[in-house]
């Protein structure tokens, strides 16, 4: 993950700035999924380990709580080049990583960063060598885990090529067929770049796409981030989806129509600067983000960034993104994700409704249909006007009897029935089909 700064999102604005203008609300029926959306948590026992205070045993079980069935963290290679090719994951290799990828209380669904130079590599092998340690290390690993290629080329140092298209092309090609030995039945994603905002939106990974060695992998992974975005009501999951859509037209428009889209990063932080958001906010957009993401079947799975506080620093944002605290005491995003991932495993989108100022998902699970409802901009209400009596269920909170004007805020609303609404502007009129 790369801190966004807001010295850096000068271009950004200006399209934040378009973005932020009122747009036409959508009605949309999604077309069917081929495969449930993958929900996933990122965590810190591959990298940024001393110090961040994750345990296995307890963030296993947080994991299976909150309804993940997948985890995202970095596979170094460094450590794969002490493991025998074919042998079963070690813990005294491994340590706090081997701890955690082997307990039975883990999910067996992994995606793994693969990341990092071995060591002993040298600028005129390093290629060849880290491809080696991939089939060396990576078939200890499940056979339906999927494998990441490196974390942020585009904006790592780490990389000692600029970051540059070209050379994490060559990478791409050397690795790819090292994985499909190791692991034949793992998906393999490339891009996971941080060009979501800080140049134009994508464009290093749109470039990467256009290459052949694009073809050679089974997705795209990508980041995205708001919480430095200016205006701040932007700083909610509709400005991040409309990236991602926008991001999806542009691959379809270059015939990429069949690669799904891997969200492998998205999170707003607590605490730490200034571009961190409220705790009752960031549980509204991981709410917001998650349902939404299922409503698009090119999303293929989506990875929150992380399941806890890594640090304690009030000034150092990158330490605040958990759902957890540094202590695993849960914040309000916990709930919101557990409610949100259970929606998503237990209903089938129908339609949904996105406007300027309100947004809604209408839901079937078994024979009953609901509608989830939430104001589109953070900090923003709106008002939809839901005629007779009905019950409404806030995520999180108490269930309250509602008639006449609802005022929404941007945490989700379950109501019951088919209300996807005619939308009004805060404090205007709204009403229900």
């Amino acid at each position: 993950m790369v801190l966004r700064s807001m010295a850096s999102l000068t271009l950004a604005l200006l399209l934040s700035s378009w973005a932020g203008m009122p747009q036409p609300a959508a009605s949309t029926k999604p077309a069917s999924r081929s495969a449930p959306l993958i929900l996933g948590i990122n965590t810190h026992f591959g990298s940024k380990v001393t110090g961040s205070n994750y345990v296995p045993g307890q963030s296993a079980t947080a994991i299976r709580r909150l309804g993940f069935e997948s985890w995202r963290d970095v596979a170094s290679m460094g450590r794969f080049t002490r493991l025998r090719a074919g042998s079963a994951l070690e813990k005294s290799v491994l340590g706090q990583f081997g701890a955690f990828a082997t307990s039975a209380a883990t999910p067996q669904s992994p995606l793994l960063i693969v990341n990092t130079w071995p060591e002993g590599s040298t600028p005129a092998n390093r290629v060849q060598a880290f491809a080696a340690a991939l089939q060396q290390g990576l078939s200890a690993f499940p056979r339906g885990s999927l494998i990441e290629i490196w974390n942020e080329w585009d904006k790592n140092p780490d990389n000692q090529t600029g970051g540059t298209v070209e050379g994490y092309a060559n990478l791409v090609n050397a690795s790819v067929p090292a994985i499909r030995r190791a692991l034949p039945a793992a998906k393999v994603l490339i891009g996971g770049a941080a060009d979501d905002q800080q140049d134009l939106e994508f464009r290093w990974t749109k470039a990467l796409l256009r290459r052949p060695e694009a073809a050679l992998a089974d997705g795209v992974s990508v980041h995205v981030y708001n919480h430095c975005s200016a205006p701040r009501r932007n700083r909610a999951a509709a400005d991040m989806i409309g990236r991602l859509d926008r991001l999806r037209a542009d691959m379809v428009a270059i015939g990429k129509s069949s690669m799904p889209i891997y969200v492998s990063e998205f999170g707003w932080p607590t605490d730490g600067g200034t571009c961190h958001i409220s705790p009752d906010e960031a549980a509204a957009a991981v709410a917001q983000f998650t349902l939404l993401a299922n409503s698009r079947p090119w999303i293929a799975g989506i990875w929150y960034y992380e399941l806890k506080d890594s640090g304690t620093n009030p000034d150092d944002i990158e330490s605040h993104f958990g759902l957890y605290d540094f202590n695993m005491a849960p914040k309000p995003g916990a709930c919101a994700a557990t409610l949100a991932n259970q929606l998503v495993r237990r209903g089938t989108v129908l339609q949904t409704y996105e406007g300027d100022d309100l947004t809604a998902v209408l839901v079937r699970t078994g024979s009953t249909v609901q509608t989830i409802a939430w104001a589109t901009k953070a900090n923003t209400p709106a008002t939809l006007q839901v005629g007779k009596t009905v019950m409404a269920r806030p995520f999180c909170a108490p269930s309250q009897s509602v008639s006449g004007s609802y005022r929404l805020s941007g945490t989700p609303v379950v109501l019951p029935g088919d209300m996807l609404p005619r939308v009004g502007a805060a404090g205007g009129t709204s009403a229900l089909r």
